[in-house]
């Protein structure tokens, strides 16, 4: 995650250990540190300012966070995907 990436109506991952939060908006401090106002996904509405030396280590800790979230959540592909399942009729035929 970028610094750049935190604009106002967007959802991002990657600043809050519990999934995606919504950015209600940004202020910036110069170019190199910022204070996103964010909607965290159980609805409660938080600051923290970041700097721009935080983007590597949020980038790696997320990549962390999803590589062993399987360990809590089994089907953690299924319940993330954008796959709609459709039901099936009784005249498909199965391979």
């Amino acid at each position: 995650m970028q610094l750049e990436d935190l604009r106002s109506h967007s959802t991002v991952g990657g600043v809050h250990p519990d999934g995606t939060v919504s950015v209600v908006s940004v202020q910036w401090f110069g170019s190199e540190a910022v204070e996103p106002t964010c909607k965290r996904p159980d609805g409660q509405v938080a600051n923290e300012l970041l700097y721009r030396d935080d983007e590597a280590c949020r980038l790696v800790s997320e990549a962390q966070r999803i590589r062993l979230a399987h360990l809590f959540d089994p089907h953690l592909a299924v319940h993330t995907s954008v796959v709609e399942p459709l039901p099936r009729s009784s005249g498909d035929v199965t391979a």
